[in-house]
């Protein structure tokens, strides 16, 4: 069990929604912009995962989980015009660890793209409706006596489409405060998933701002039976910065 805590503490969620801005004061003014926004997520996670016939409760955080990142990217891309905007998310993660006495290794990666569409129907409000396709694939090759040798892998994809909203404080010029919020799932792919992300931004300058959010992110997903099992009931919560540039 050991060998499958190692494995389950190297699962990452991310997250997957977006540090990106509502519409600019370029794009009100009829015109399009477009955003491009590397991040950095810390983050911490709670709950369980079952893989194979292997439970294990999570409780990890930001420094748990980067001390085994072999290698990981998140950028975030956003169109918008004074209506309509459409963000796209990626965020890929690879986590791996040998285990102790040349026993064998773990290795696992995970992936998440994102699409939103958001309608604008206030000046401090849009909809949004969209989706997400969680890729998760992690394997443990373990060495032992002949009848203790493990070699277990586990793939899985789904997919969660969300609705919801997100909403700025008007009148604070380079200042920009703003929350969104979705829920999805709905039994297509996780059986409920929630998601809050409150943001503060500074535009610098015309074409560059920084920003720091707080992200809460939770998934309920389960496929499959008994030895063929897998179950991933996680929330990923923490803290986040980004880098966003405007053009």
């Amino acid at each position: 069990m050991r060998s499958t805590k190692s494995v389950v503490t190297a699962v990452v969620l991310t997250i997957v929604t977006t540090i990106g801005a509502p519409a600019s004061a370029a794009a009100q003014d009829g015109g399009w912009e477009f955003v491009v926004a590397p991040y950095f997520l810390f983050p911490y996670m709670d709950g369980s995962v079952s893989v194979r016939g292997f439970d294990q409760e999570i409780d990890a955080s930001p420094g748990d989980i980067f001390d085994k990142l072999t290698f990981g990217g998140m950028l975030y891309l956003e169109a918008q015009s004074p209506v309509w905007a459409i963000g796209l998310d990626g965020i890929y993660m690879n986590l791996g660890q040998d285990l102790p006495l040349a026993e064998g290794e773990v290795d696992f990666k995970q992936g998440v793209v994102q699409l939103s569409g958001f309608r604008r129907v206030a000046p401090w409000a849009e909809v949004l409706i969209g989706g997400r396709l969680n890729v998760l694939g992690g394997s443990l090759y373990r060495l032992g006596a002949v009848i203790d040798t493990i070699d277990v892998g586990k793939s899985e994809v789904w997919f969660d489409p969300f609705v919801g909203a997100r909403l700025q404080v008007p009148g604070t010029g380079k200042l920009r405060l703003g929350v969104r919020g979705d829920v999805g799932g709905f039994g297509i792919g996780s059986t409920f998933a929630w998601h809050i992300y409150p943001v503060i931004g500074y535009r610098i300058a015309r074409w560059f701002e920084m920003a720091a959010a707080y992200r809460w992110l939770s998934m309920d997903y389960e496929t499959g039976t008994e030895a063929e099992r897998f179950a991933y009931d996680v929330t990923t919560f923490g803290p986040e910065i980004g880098l966003l540039f405007h053009f």
